[in-house]
């Protein structure tokens, strides 16, 4: 069984699977790694490749300093964590299983540290037929709706109230 791998200094290098740069991972893994921020930095991890056995070998990524901490998410096939960052001066846990047939390229992902936090993740998209699609709306201007209660109405936008500015 190998190890999961640091290439460099954490900050400023890169993180593979056990296999390193280029080799494949083994057979039956069950690795953890655990990585700390220094204090007043935030730890960043950008993948940069990402290839496993698509429901048979996952990367789990726990906010904490142990697989009992959060779970950031579990990442299969070529689904990329992408970006994963720290809280400030905090860690991540990374726990890679495999099964014991198949094994694939892994991954790359290079660390960074910054004092810097990091930019908010953007709004998950709206679901379709929810008020997430509406158009929004004044309640101080009027709305006339196109039929009235309990009536089949012509296709056309859903509503939303939003709240506005007064009118001056």
């Amino acid at each position: 069984m190998g190890n999961i791998s640091v290439g460099g200094a954490a900050c400023g290098g890169t993180f593979y699977d056990s296999g390193g740069n280029g080799g494949t991972y083994s057979n039956g893994e069950n690795l953890t790694a655990t990585f700390c921020a220094p204090a007043g930095q935030y730890m960043t991890f950008t993948f940069t490749t990402f290839t496993v056995e698509n429901n048979f070998e996952d990367l789990y990524i726990y906010n904490g300093p142990t697989t009992g901490s959060p779970l950031i998410g579990a990442y299969t096939g070529t689904g990329s964590p992408g970006v994963i960052t720290s809280t400030l001066g905090g860690c991540i846990t990374f726990n890679f299983t495999s099964d014991l047939s198949v094994t694939l390229a892994g991954w790359a992902a290079s660390i960074s540290c910054s004092s810097t936090p990091p930019p908010p993740p953007p709004p998950p998209p709206p679901v379709p037929g929810t008020c997430g699609t509406a158009q929004p709306f004044c309640t101080s201007t009027g709305v006339t709706f196109p039929a009235s209660t309990g009536t089949t109405s012509p296709a056309g936008p859903n509503y939303r109230k939003e709240k506005c500015a007064p009118l001056s």
